[in-house]
């Protein structure tokens, strides 16, 4: 999911495991577990609509959320903070 939106390319994703974290309305469509009906409505609503969501924006968000450099701030903020309340 993460590697398709840093490409600019919107997903469809059934909405389990945290992929709503992830998936959103401006990068996909999410749809409840086994439910076909959704699913195949998400599929013609892709169809006729992908060339609608922001490709560049797409990229930024997941470069900013989820690129080593944002991965590694995270746990250094994680890592320094358990260490802080380690200490006092």
């Amino acid at each position: 999911m993460i590697e398709s939106v840093a490409c600019g390319v919107p997903a469809i994703s059934t909405n389990v495991g945290g992929v709503d974290e992830i998936i959103n309305e401006t990068n996909g469509i999410l749809v409840e577990p086994r439910n076909k009906d959704q699913m195949v409505d998400a599929m013609i609503k892709m169809i006729n609509s992908h060339h609608l969501y922001d490709k560049t924006e797409m990229h930024k968000s997941a470069v900013s959320l989820y690129s080593y450099e944002a991965i590694g701030k995270q746990l250094s903020e994680i890592y320094s903070d358990v260490i802080q309340k380690t200490l006092s």
